[in-house]
């Protein structure tokens, strides 16, 4: 047989630090856990990522971050076991990454803007350091909708969001 993994033991394998854990402890139940937590990238994967791109562009202080597809937030997990940073926006639209995003990082919901193909880009300041996005892989895995990334209208998908968040 097999048991499902805990919230803590989900939050692990995904590379989230005990005192993250512990903010949204008792906050979420555990499917919902695990669905924000599965949908997440692994947050020693972003941190190396984020090493190598400030190596490359020369970042050297605590960056100004607009966080899209935010999902639970483990580009700031990393960014956090780096040195800090100063989010100026966030966007996301699952309601329980919202609440576990806010939880774990200490931030005020009222700084996501939400859908980003209904974002106003004024809403995000031009002197932002870093620009973060978790690919929004739904409705291309085995296990999603399979839409590929654009609706039967010619709407983006939500994977398709991807090239919303270009523009």
């Amino acid at each position: 047989g097999y048991r499902q993994l805990t919230q803590r033991e989900m939050g692990r394998l995904m590379g989230f630090s005990d005192k993250d854990l512990d903010k949204i402890e008792g906050k979420l139940n555990d499917r919902q856990t695990q669905f924000v937590m599965g949908n997440s990238i692994v947050v020693p994967v972003a941190k190396s990522v984020m090493k190598d791109a400030f190596s490359a562009v020369g970042i050297k202080k605590k960056p100004t971050v607009i966080s899209l597809f935010s999902g639970v937030g483990a580009f700031e997990s990393g960014l956090n076991e780096m040195g800090g940073y100063k989010l100026a926006r966030f966007s996301e639209i699952n309601p329980n990454s919202i609440k576990a995003y806010t939880l774990m990082h200490g931030e005020p919901e009222s700084k996501n803007v939400g859908d980003i193909s209904k974002a106003n880009p004024e809403s995000f300041p031009k002197n932002a350091d870093l620009l973060t996005f978790g690919f929004p892989c739904q409705d291309l895995t085995p296990n999603g909708a399979k839409q590929g990334y654009w609706l039967e209208d010619g709407s983006y998908s939500r994977s398709g969001l991807f090239f919303a968040a270009a523009d």
